[in-house]
């Protein structure tokens, strides 16, 4: 279990990252966390994305060794993760994110 307010694994995400391994995330979107959900509409009303794209988008900015599989039973949100990968944020937007951690 690995998200942008649950880094629990940080230490794992590190060793895969020092010996060229990939490392996914299980419930990558985390849940519960208001102020984190909060933090993460704000930031991606600036993107035209949702929260959890840019929860998403943060995690592929935070380590390039993490491979994403979020579940969905809907094209939609389907359609929205794969957005996920075209978003630039920027130093200071990944800055504020790397706090909720």
């Amino acid at each position: 279990m690995y998200s942008i307010d649950n880094r629990k694994w940080e230490a794992v995400l590190d060793y895969c990252n020092k010996n060229n391994m990939a490392f996914i995330p299980w419930y990558p979107l985390g849940g519960g966390n208001v102020k984190a959900l909060e933090n993460l509409d704000a930031i991606g009303e600036k993107y035209k994305a949702t929260g959890h794209q840019i929860a998403l988008t943060w995690l592929l900015h935070h380590s390039l060794n993490t491979l994403l599989i979020p579940g969905t039973s809907k094209v939609k949100h389907l359609e929205e993760n794969y957005k996920a990968a075209s978003i630039q944020l920027s130093i200071k937007d990944i800055a504020e994110l790397d706090k909720l951690g």
